[in-house]
């Protein structure tokens, strides 16, 4: 501000122009220190790699290892955990990633195994509602904008003096130490999730609250990659099931009639097709929300910081509404559960399918007893039946509901080629 020597401004408005300007430099000043020296973009990068599977080869790995672990163990340890998502990171392409050692495996009783636990838990929360919560990030949540960068300043600078200026933001470390694991349902690995040590001032975007979040969308991504992995066991199964069947028609000559090889070929077929409508819908799934996540969602943050967010209490209530966009588009979000109602219940089909071949058919001769027993055969058919029954429901759903535009690029990922909509 320039000031004239001979100005006939009141000294009181003088005063009062001068403040605003210090505290507009103050809040361009924070909101530039985060953007440009503390890197916050970076950051989020970060969380897209593990928490959003954006690093497709770590999350593949992570997989197979608790997957292959569940199939052996029914309890899982979360020091286990935390030593598959280490060892993960080896030959991928966040091997060499500097702030993998944030990162941390814990395990946590879902709501729809938790008992007096959970409601402890949330008796503990009603008492204290904004208990480890700081006052930046309570103000961002409540929307008073001008309220929270003033506390963050002070909050910086109370920190700071405290501790020198280096300060982690740890994340609770309450969770059981192990859980038994349910194969038989469809979110048995719901209590795998990550946390990430977020160091201060970064928490004060990037806050635990964010961070529960990040790891809801992970525990989901996470479902998803499980139900693949079954079908892709369950396509080497049928493989080599499809080898034996070749000779099927002499050895149902020999055992007593060209029709029980007929059938046998049959119910194979049956099993095929069940696999390929199985496995694009979960394909269609993960394509759709990865894509949303890591594609539309991430632009537009990126767009709205760079022309929208002037200062620090702005940046956080950008990245608030980013998670809650990303939550919108994996189906988490309250106008999108409706549809995330129906899918559920269409996976567990698969992971009911696929677990009574499996624990049939563990060798090529079981999977033969499987297809020519009529018993075992029964529970499989009834299970793919019920899958063609609510996927019908589902491209109906989204078919009528196309013209919402959450929902249009998802049926157009799951009808490509007009099979459903015709």
């Amino acid at each position: 501000m320039v000031f004239m020597p001979h100005s006939t401004l009141p000294c009181r408005t003088l005063a009062t122009d001068a403040i605003l300007c210090i505290l507009a430099h103050q809040h361009l000043r924070h909101h530039r220190l985060f953007l440009d020296e503390l890197k916050v973009m970076d950051m989020l990068q970060t969380f897209q790699q593990y928490f959003f599977m954006a690093a497709g080869d770590w999350a593949e790995n992570l997989t197979e290892a608790v997957f292959a672990h569940t199939a052996q163990h029914s309890t899982l340890h979360e020091h286990s955990v935390q030593s598959m998502v280490d060892s993960s990171l080896k030959g991928t392409s966040v091997e060499l990633d500097s702030n993998a050692v944030n990162l941390r495996a814990t395990l946590n009783v879902p709501s729809h195994m938790a008992g007096a636990s959970s409601r402890a838990s949330t008796m503990q929360n009603q008492a204290s509602p904004t208990r480890g919560a700081s006052p930046a990030s309570r103000a961002s949540l409540t929307g008073d904008s001008s309220s929270s960068s003033s506390e963050a300043c002070q909050g910086m600078a109370a920190v700071a003096s405290r501790a020198g200026g280096s300060v982690t933001q740890q994340p609770p470390s309450n969770g059981p130490a192990s859980v038994v694991i349910d194969n038989t349902q469809l979110k048995a690995l719901d209590a795998v999730q990550l946390s990430f040590d977020v160091q201060w001032p970064l928490s004060l975007v990037v806050t635990q609250e964010a961070v529960q979040q990040y790891s809801a969308v992970f525990s989901w991504l996470l479902c998803l990659k499980r139900v693949s992995l079954l079908m892709r066991n369950m396509w080497l199964d049928l493989a080599s099931c499809a080898r034996w069947s070749n000779q099927a028609p002499a050895q149902g000559c020999e055992a007593g009639g060209v029709g029980v090889a007929d059938a046998v070929q049959n119910r194979l077929r049956i099993l095929q097709l069940f696999r390929h409508e199985a496995a694009h819908l979960v394909a269609a799934l993960q394509a759709y929300m990865q894509g949303q996540v890591l594609g539309a969602c991430w632009h537009h943050l990126q767009t709205v910081v760079l022309n929208d967010v002037t200062d620090l209490a702005e940046l956080q209530h950008a990245h608030m509404q980013y998670l809650a966009e990303t939550q919108h588009h994996c189906l988490m979000s309250p106008t999108t559960r409706e549809v995330r109602a129906i899918i559920e219940p269409v996976l567990q089909c698969i992971v009911d399918c696929t677990n009574s071949c499996r624990s049939s058919c563990n060798t090529v001769n079981d999977m033969q007893d499987l297809l020519q027993d009529e018993a075992r055969w029964d529970s499989v058919h009834k299970s793919i039946q019920e899958f063609r029954l609510r996927t019908s429901v589902l491209y109906k759903v989204l078919k009528y509901a196309n013209g919402r535009g959450h929902y249009q690029e998802l049926f157009v990922q799951l009808d490509f080629n007009r099979y459903y909509a015709d």
